[in-house]
């Protein structure tokens, strides 16, 4: 594939940020490419925006690298759509690619505190989409835009390699290939793929997937490599990975999403804590589960990590909940934040806002009575139903018992269905 891309090189005065912008008013598209070097920084007031990449396939995680920022600073990352139109040229009929911006910017992942000095922000690509750096400190300064079209090209395990030698380190093992059977036994759903290759680097594993005619390279890193590497990679009980990691979380979160299973790691976890299940709601559970075992006090639950991430000390089971979505990347699964707090105003609003049924299903906030004929005064996470039980992912509770007398904290119990007094589900 022939590209015919423009870079310009922008700055704004008076303080502002600069990247690299990709200009992609016309790209024409004929045989299939190899992935571009990175994109060169520009320079203003001694702070530096780069992307590592110019165009990612949908699924990939990229890094924009903020350098010479101020001492104090809060930092984050915005992004909004490009749609993309293509037409055919007379008279070669080239296909010809343009790219524009739509809709509103949207933050991507957690704002980032920092101390001066360079910061790497990481984002994974879902679609064509335009993204620029926002740093407060004394000045709020805004970015210059770094346009990152996707492409459904193969990508080989050589080639990412090529692309993340700085982030992975040194390779500690050979290129290993799946041998047919194995490929077969494969965890959790994988129709239609052919062959699998992977190695181990020092810093996380890369995954090739052959599926039909399309070859997709996927990274494992951290935390998360760590494990899936332990666990015995793409022959283990999580399966293939699906895409690479989100990150730039809560705690410095990341999650992703394999064949049999969705991981999840942050600062609190010394290694990732996996979920069965799939999609959104895998990454939800998976990120409620890393506070299993949590305890608090009487005497110190009012001040627990949620309560003040929350900006409230009142009841914190309904907080927890919310925290599991804003972790794991779906806050917009939920309405806005300041809409749920205290749990009252969490209560009426999903109500109000949310869809709501007498029906239990996983993935849904069941909100229970905590007295016989009282209005719900606790909401779970529903992990399971039977007939007569739902099972509930929840905190600031005792656990009927599953937590030592004095203390509240974070279980996973079974409760009977009588006592949810109704159910909010998500839009995932």
């Amino acid at each position: 594939m022939m590209r015919t891309m423009a870079m310009t090189r922008r700055m704004r005065r008076g303080g502002a940020l600069a990247v690299t912008a990709v200009c992609l008013a016309t790209m024409t598209l004929a045989t299939p490419a190899t992935a571009a070097p990175g994109i060169p920084s520009v320079k203003a007031h001694d702070v530096v925006v780069r992307s590592n990449v110019d165009h990612a396939q949908v699924g990939e995680r990229i890094w924009l690298s903020v350098s010479g920022l101020p001492n104090i600073a809060t930092v984050t990352v915005q992004k909004r759509t490009l749609t993309r139109t293509t037409a055919a040229i007379a008279p070669t009929d080239q296909a010809t690619t343009t790219y524009q911006p739509k809709g509103k910017w949207r933050k991507v992942g957690d704002k980032h505190q920092v101390k001066g000095g360079d910061v790497k922000l990481h984002v994974r690509v879902a679609g064509p989409a335009q993204y620029r750096v926002v740093v407060r400190g004394k000045a709020t300064f805004k970015s210059k835009l770094v346009n990152v079209p996707t492409f459904s090209v193969n990508k080989t395990l050589e080639e990412r390699q090529g692309e993340l030698v700085s982030k992975l380190g040194t390779a500690t093992t050979k290129v290993r290939t799946l041998s047919k059977t194995k490929v077969r036994k494969i965890k959790g759903p994988h129709r239609g793929v052919k062959a699998v290759r992977w190695q181990a680097f020092k810093e996380g594993s890369i995954i090739e997937v052959t599926k039909g005619d399309k070859v997709r390279s996927w990274v494992v890193l951290g935390t998360l490599g760590q494990s899936y590497r332990k666990a015995g990679g793409p022959t283990s009980s999580w399966g293939l990975p699906k895409a690479d990691a989100q990150c730039g979380l809560l705690q410095a979160g990341c999650v992703q999403s394999f064949t049999a299973r969705t991981a999840y790691s942050s600062t609190r976890t010394t290694s990732a804590v996996t979920s069965k299940f799939k999609g959104k709601v895998g990454e939800v559970d998976a990120a409620m589960r890393s506070w299993l075992g949590y305890r608090v006090t009487y005497a110190n639950n009012t001040s627990t990590p949620i309560q003040r991430w929350m900006g409230s000390s009142a009841a914190w089971c309904g907080y927890f909940q919310t925290w599991g979505f804003h972790a794991s990347g779906n806050a917009d699964l939920l309405p806005p934040k300041k809409k749920l707090i205290p749990f009252p105003n969490m209560r009426s609003t999903a109500k109000r806002a949310m869809k709501t049924s007498s029906k239990p299903k996983i993935g849904a906030l069941a909100f229970v009575r905590t007295q016989r004929g009282r209005e719900a005064g606790h909401v779970g996470f529903v992990t399971a139903v039977t007939k007569t039980s739902i099972r509930l992912l929840h905190g600031n509770t005792t656990g009927n018992g599953k937590v030592p007398r004095g203390h509240r904290g974070v279980v996973e119990t079974w409760v009977p269905r009588s006592t949810a007094a109704f159910y909010a589900y998500p839009q995932y």
